[in-house]
């Protein structure tokens, strides 16, 4: 899924229960949800070995609207950290070229 750099951001410095699956002590639902109250088609790529959240709107519009209002405010104990995506972060996440072999 190729996504415009505007539509799209990390959260970083969660807390770990954020990345936790078992639903005994996940917080990932609530989390999740501070995001959709800006667009209910929102989706979000887990990077717990890296320690941060994809969080991707399908338009740039409600992207904006999630950051001004997010940024900064606090969840669980943490401060809400949101990072723009880079160009050098989106050449890690794209599909590298095939590998062609010569005889």
């Amino acid at each position: 899924m190729e996504t415009r750099r505007d539509s799209s951001f990390y959260v970083v410095r969660l807390p770990l229960s954020v990345f936790e699956t078992d639903p005994e002590v996940s917080i990932r639902p609530e989390f999740e949800s501070v995001f959709r109250s800006y667009g209910e088609e929102v989706s979000f790529m887990y990077l717990k070995s890296f320690g941060r959240v994809r969080v991707i709107y399908p338009d740039p519009e409600q992207c904006s609207t999630a950051w001004a209002n997010l940024r900064g405010k606090e969840f669980h104990g943490s401060t809400l950290q949101l990072r723009r995506i880079t160009v050098s972060h989106r050449m890690h996440l794209t599909p590298s070229l095939p590998l062609t072999l010569s005889h």
